[in-house]
């Protein structure tokens, strides 16, 4: 059985965060404390699309890397033949997406991307029902299982009590499978059968 299974870009798979955070701070300190305090509004989120949008998507992917090994992780996941794995990665510039999906086909060429321009949700642009999505950020998570998908939370620390599967590396994917009930949660299915809409990136 090959499951479906979605994989973050940003803060999962390339470690961006560290930059993108002190893009923020740079063009609005203010801005990025109501970030980390998480005390945003509406209109903070549309100024941080907007900061992230001009942002030079190329040389941020070129200062950043791997996170925790993760295209090695990959490459593994990939050999067990277990899963139809695609990369959902919300964007805020057609530069942005055009970027990742380079830089992918250049480091796991196996691995599709499917860019999810914000604020649009990720559950928009693929069935999450029965599909596996690893992501960073609580709300997409949360999306997710509410649309009938299995959520699990990547974290550099050890997390629990937050409602989701949990793990710090995705080397603990094969591990985590375990836990789930396979014959009630999951289903056949490829991310390219799956996608609602999509454009060529």
């Amino acid at each position: 059985m090959l499951h479906d299974l979605y994989l973050d870009f940003d803060g999962v798979i390339w470690d961006t965060l560290p930059l993108l955070n002190k893009i923020i701070y740079e063009a609005d300190a203010k801005l990025y404390y109501r970030m980390v305090n998480k005390t945003l509004t509406p209109e903070d989120e549309v100024k941080k699309r907007q900061i992230y949008k001009l942002a030079n998507w190329e040389l941020i992917l070129r200062n950043s890397g791997p996170l925790n090994n993760s295209i090695d992780w990959i490459n593994e996941l990939h050999k067990t033949g277990m899963f139809n794995m695609a990369s959902l990665t919300h964007c805020n510039s057609t530069n942005e997406a055009l970027n990742k999906t380079k830089l992918i086909a250049n480091e796991a060429p196996y691995l599709k991307v499917i860019p999810v321009m914000k604020p649009a949700s990720k559950t928009t642009v693929v069935d999450a029902r029965g599909a596996i999505l690893v992501d960073d950020f609580g709300g997409n998570l949360r999306e997710w299982k509410a649309e009938g998908g299995i959520s699990i939370k990547f974290s550099l620390k050890e997390e629990s009590n937050n409602g989701f599967y949990n793990i710090t590396s995705l080397r603990e994917i094969r591990d985590i499978m375990s836990i789930i009930k396979m014959n009630e949660e999951l289903h056949n299915g490829s991310p390219v059968k799956t996608i609602k809409q999509n454009n060529n990136y």
